[in-house]
Protein backbone atom coordinates (compact mmCIF):
# COMPACT_ATOMS: atom_id res chain seq x y z
CA UNK A 1 0.00 0.00 0.00
CA UNK A 2 1.08 3.54 -0.92
CA UNK A 3 1.61 6.20 1.30
CA UNK A 4 -1.49 7.82 0.45
CA UNK A 5 -3.44 4.85 1.40
CA UNK A 6 -2.48 4.18 4.97
CA UNK A 7 -0.32 6.82 7.30
CA UNK A 8 0.96 5.11 10.29
CA UNK A 9 -1.37 2.09 10.71
CA UNK A 10 -4.69 4.11 9.79
CA UNK A 11 -6.79 4.04 7.06
CA UNK A 12 -7.28 6.96 5.29
CA UNK A 13 -10.42 7.89 2.24
CA UNK A 14 -9.41 7.70 -0.85
CA UNK A 15 -7.30 11.00 -2.49
CA UNK A 16 -9.01 12.99 -4.82
CA UNK A 17 -7.33 11.27 -8.15
CA UNK A 18 -8.15 7.93 -7.77
CA UNK A 19 -12.16 9.42 -7.72
CA UNK A 20 -12.70 8.61 -11.01
CA UNK A 21 -11.16 4.94 -11.28
CA UNK A 22 -13.12 1.41 -11.07
CA UNK A 23 -11.95 -0.64 -8.56
CA UNK A 24 -11.07 -3.98 -9.07
CA UNK A 25 -13.37 -6.70 -9.02
CA UNK A 26 -13.61 -7.97 -5.03
CA UNK A 27 -11.95 -4.42 -4.09
CA UNK A 28 -13.64 -2.72 -1.38
CA UNK A 29 -16.20 -0.05 -2.33
CA UNK A 30 -16.33 3.74 -1.63
CA UNK A 31 -17.25 4.37 2.06
CA UNK A 32 -15.56 0.17 2.90
CA UNK A 33 -12.22 -0.66 4.34
CA UNK A 34 -9.24 -0.97 2.55
CA UNK A 35 -7.56 -3.98 1.72
CA UNK A 36 -5.31 -4.70 5.33
CA UNK A 37 -7.25 -2.33 7.31
CA UNK A 38 -8.42 -3.49 10.64
CA UNK A 39 -11.85 -4.37 11.21
CA UNK A 40 -14.41 -1.76 12.66
CA UNK A 41 -14.79 -2.24 16.46
CA UNK A 42 -18.10 -4.04 18.09
CA UNK A 43 -21.36 -2.23 18.92
CA UNK A 44 -21.22 -0.94 22.04
CA UNK A 45 -23.80 -2.43 24.55
CA UNK A 46 -26.57 -0.42 26.29
CA UNK A 47 -26.10 2.88 28.30
CA UNK A 48 -24.83 2.41 31.63
CA UNK A 49 -28.93 2.36 33.29
CA UNK A 50 -30.53 1.07 30.41
CA UNK A 51 -31.67 -2.49 30.47
CA UNK A 52 -30.11 -4.87 27.54
CA UNK A 53 -32.31 -5.97 24.80
CA UNK A 54 -33.63 -9.19 25.00
CA UNK A 55 -35.27 -10.95 21.56
CA UNK A 56 -39.03 -11.52 22.48
CA UNK A 57 -39.23 -15.22 24.21
CA UNK A 58 -40.84 -17.80 22.50
CA UNK A 59 -44.19 -18.97 24.30
CA UNK A 60 -45.72 -22.22 24.19
CA UNK A 61 -46.99 -23.56 20.79
CA UNK A 62 -49.50 -26.31 22.53
CA UNK A 63 -52.98 -25.35 24.17
CA UNK A 64 -53.85 -27.34 27.10
CA UNK A 65 -57.20 -29.18 26.42
CA UNK A 66 -58.53 -28.68 30.03
CA UNK A 67 -58.46 -25.08 29.13
CA UNK A 68 -60.45 -25.05 26.51
CA UNK A 69 -62.74 -27.32 28.73
CA UNK A 70 -63.01 -25.20 31.24
CA UNK A 71 -63.32 -22.18 29.42
CA UNK A 72 -66.35 -23.80 27.10
CA UNK A 73 -68.11 -24.80 30.53
CA UNK A 74 -67.72 -21.58 31.79
CA UNK A 75 -69.12 -19.46 29.34
CA UNK A 76 -72.24 -22.70 28.99
CA UNK A 77 -72.52 -22.11 33.04
CA UNK A 78 -73.43 -18.86 32.67
CA UNK A 79 -76.28 -19.31 29.86
CA UNK A 80 -77.00 -22.69 30.45
CA UNK A 81 -76.71 -24.51 33.55
CA UNK A 82 -75.14 -22.60 36.18
CA UNK A 83 -74.72 -24.67 38.90
CA UNK A 84 -72.96 -27.86 37.36
CA UNK A 85 -71.06 -26.48 34.61
CA UNK A 86 -70.13 -23.79 36.77
CA UNK A 87 -68.24 -26.37 39.10
CA UNK A 88 -66.56 -28.02 36.15
CA UNK A 89 -65.49 -24.84 34.96
CA UNK A 90 -64.10 -23.99 38.16
CA UNK A 91 -62.51 -27.05 38.86
CA UNK A 92 -61.10 -27.74 35.50
CA UNK A 93 -59.76 -24.18 35.04
CA UNK A 94 -57.19 -24.63 38.73
CA UNK A 95 -56.21 -28.03 37.19
CA UNK A 96 -55.40 -26.20 33.89
CA UNK A 97 -53.37 -23.36 35.65
CA UNK A 98 -51.16 -25.91 37.95
CA UNK A 99 -50.68 -28.05 34.33
CA UNK A 100 -49.57 -24.89 32.12
CA UNK A 101 -47.81 -23.28 35.11
CA UNK A 102 -45.83 -26.50 35.60
CA UNK A 103 -45.13 -27.27 31.68
CA UNK A 104 -42.01 -24.67 31.55
CA UNK A 105 -43.66 -22.75 28.81
CA UNK A 106 -45.40 -25.90 26.35
CA UNK A 107 -48.59 -24.51 26.60
CA UNK A 108 -50.13 -21.22 25.88
CA UNK A 109 -53.52 -20.97 27.04
CA UNK A 110 -52.98 -19.81 30.43
CA UNK A 111 -56.02 -17.37 29.82
CA UNK A 112 -58.02 -19.43 28.54
CA UNK A 113 -58.11 -21.55 32.09
CA UNK A 114 -58.55 -17.98 33.70
CA UNK A 115 -61.32 -16.91 32.03
CA UNK A 116 -63.14 -20.20 32.70
CA UNK A 117 -62.15 -20.37 36.52
CA UNK A 118 -63.99 -16.79 36.32
CA UNK A 119 -66.60 -17.35 34.36
CA UNK A 120 -67.62 -20.61 36.53
CA UNK A 121 -67.39 -17.81 39.71
CA UNK A 122 -69.62 -15.86 37.75
CA UNK A 123 -72.11 -18.45 36.94
CA UNK A 124 -72.34 -20.04 40.66
CA UNK A 125 -73.67 -16.38 41.80
CA UNK A 126 -75.85 -15.90 39.10
CA UNK A 127 -77.44 -19.50 40.43
CA UNK A 128 -77.34 -18.39 43.92
CA UNK A 129 -79.26 -14.85 42.83
CA UNK A 130 -81.87 -17.18 41.10
CA UNK A 131 -82.18 -19.22 43.92
CA UNK A 132 -82.51 -16.09 46.64
CA UNK A 133 -85.15 -14.79 44.12
CA UNK A 134 -86.63 -17.52 43.69
CA UNK A 135 -87.10 -18.32 47.33
CA UNK A 136 -88.17 -14.47 47.90
CA UNK A 137 -91.11 -14.82 45.50
CA UNK A 138 -92.04 -18.67 46.77
CA UNK A 139 -94.94 -16.84 48.98
CA UNK A 140 -96.33 -14.51 46.50
CA UNK A 141 -99.99 -15.19 46.04
CA UNK A 142 -101.20 -16.77 42.52
CA UNK A 143 -103.69 -14.72 41.59
CA UNK A 144 -104.29 -15.64 37.78
CA UNK A 145 -104.49 -18.98 38.54
CA UNK A 146 -101.36 -20.77 36.16
CA UNK A 147 -100.05 -22.40 39.14
CA UNK A 148 -96.87 -20.00 39.51
CA UNK A 149 -96.56 -17.44 42.11
CA UNK A 150 -97.03 -14.08 39.93
CA UNK A 151 -93.95 -12.45 40.95
CA UNK A 152 -92.21 -15.30 38.69
CA UNK A 153 -94.83 -15.17 35.77
CA UNK A 154 -93.12 -12.31 33.53
CA UNK A 155 -89.57 -11.87 35.50
CA UNK A 156 -88.16 -15.92 35.58
CA UNK A 157 -90.48 -18.58 34.25
CA UNK A 158 -91.48 -16.73 30.56
CA UNK A 159 -87.81 -15.99 29.89
CA UNK A 160 -86.91 -19.14 30.46
CA UNK A 161 -89.41 -21.17 28.28
CA UNK A 162 -87.98 -18.50 25.77
CA UNK A 163 -84.33 -20.31 26.19
CA UNK A 164 -85.90 -23.76 26.74
CA UNK A 165 -87.93 -22.74 23.17
CA UNK A 166 -84.93 -21.62 21.36
CA UNK A 167 -82.67 -24.35 22.23
CA UNK A 168 -85.26 -27.39 21.28
CA UNK A 169 -85.11 -25.89 18.02
CA UNK A 170 -81.29 -25.33 17.76
CA UNK A 171 -81.03 -29.15 18.70
CA UNK A 172 -83.68 -30.28 16.41
CA UNK A 173 -81.93 -28.49 13.42
CA UNK A 174 -79.08 -31.21 13.73
CA UNK A 175 -80.97 -34.76 13.83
Amino acid sequence: MGDDEQEAGRWLPPSSDDSGSIPPPGAPQQGEAKWGAPAPPPAPGPAPGQPAFYPAQQTGTESYGSATTALVCGILGVIICPLILSIVAIVKGNSARKVIDNSGGRYNNRGSATAGIVLGWVGIAVFTVGVIYGVSQAGTPDNDGNGVPDGLDNKVIVPLLGLARVASVGLSAFS
